[in-house]
Formats: C-alpha cells, structure tokens, sequence
C-alpha cells in the first residue's frame, strides 16, 4: 500500500514545556534529582534550541509508532551495550571501546529503523493496533545503566557521575534518533548524531 506520511489521528506538537516537564517527571522516578535538561546542554556544549531539535516531533507519532518501532532497535543496542559492558577490564580505554562501537551501533541502527518505522506506520494506517516488539527502551535503559556501572567499577569514568542519570540520557538520545526523519522538524544527519554522541562521551570519561 501506499503510504501517507501524514498520521490519520490529529497531531499535538511536543513543545519545550513538554519535554522539560516530561523529563522532570521521568528523573524523579528514577530518583535522579538536581539534574535539568539544561544542565546536560551546558555540558555537552551546546544550546538548547539544538538539542530540542532531537525530539522536535509530534506528539501521535512517539505514541503510534516509537512505542511499537523501538522494540527492534532496543533489542540490537541491548546486545551491544551488554557485550561492551562483559568486556570491561581495569586496562580498557573506554573513550577507544566507544568511538569504535557507536557509530556501528548508530549505523546498525539507523537500517532497522527505516524498514521497521515504515512498516509500523503501515500497520497504523491499516488499523492494526498492535504489534510485536521484541525489546523495550526500558531494557535498554537497564543496560546503559549497567554500562556506565561497570565502567566506574573499573575506574573507568568518574566516580561522582550518577549511572542512572547518564543512562537517562542516552536512552533520551535513543529516542531522538528512532524519531529522526519524521516529523516537520526532525532532520538530524547520522553525522550530527555521532557528534553529538561523542562530545557526550568525551565529557564524561575520565581524562
């Protein structure tokens, strides 16, 4: 069938009171606190209007097809991630382990989103409300966490960093990049992306 790129349902734009209050709601249940979005533009270097083009999409396209599309990607990242976080040892140069393993994952990434956001969206079109996911952003969350433990057992980043509050932003990150080339707004290279990735990871690797 024919694909229309624009959702059956009425589409609320996400707007920067949603998403800072969003992420205030979802840090404090994970009992991260004093962290603002704010605080990780600030850190990454950059300004807040670039970073809210990560998520610059609308509202029933995270709940029609993020939610049901993500399940193949969290699937793949949860494998890498957990295999990078076994091969941890007090000599890895982590800031090496993570310039050779994102972009693969990003690439990786980016083919499993194409065919399955496509086919997500043709489900949606077609009435079919539910679809098979074999993992979840939760999981993936749970592995990064696990991740940065691992590396701060091993000396690897700094101790006072919280594993939980990186986590949260990746998995943030993760969201942005499943959302990318939907929406009106959202048109975000993988090269912009792996940028962005990078000068995360160099502020928080011990140097």
């Amino acid at each position: 069938m024919a694909i229309n790129a624009t959702p059956p349902t009425a589409r609320e734009p996400i707007t920067r009171d949603l998403i800072l209050d969003n992420a205030s709601v979802l840090l404090k249940q994970n009992g991260v606190s004093g962290f603002r979005l704010k605080d990780l533009a600030e850190r990454l270097n950059v300004t807040i209007p670039n970073l809210y083009r990560y998520f610059a999409d609308r509202e029933s396209i995270i709940q029609a097809t993020y939610v049901r599309s993500q399940g193949w990607d969290a699937e793949f990242l949860c494998g890498a991630l957990n295999a990078v976080s076994a091969s941890l040892t007090p000599d890895s140069n982590f800031t090496d382990t993570i310039a050779e393993f994102w972009p693969m994952l990003l690439t990786e990434a980016a083919h499993e989103q194409r065919n399955v956001r496509f086919k997500a969206l043709a489900a949606l079109h077609d009435g079919v409300q539910q679809l098979e996911t074999p993992g979840s952003i939760n999981e993936v969350h749970a592995a990064t966490t696990q991740l940065f433990r691992q590396a701060q057992v091993h000396g690897l980043i700094d101790a006072s960093i919280n594993p939980e509050a990186l986590s949260l932003c990746i998995r943030s990150m993760i969201l942005g990049m499943v959302l990318r080339d939907f929406g009106d707004n959202v048109h975000v290279s993988d090269d912009e992306l792996t940028s962005l990735v990078a000068r995360f990871y160099q502020s928080v690797v011990t140097k």
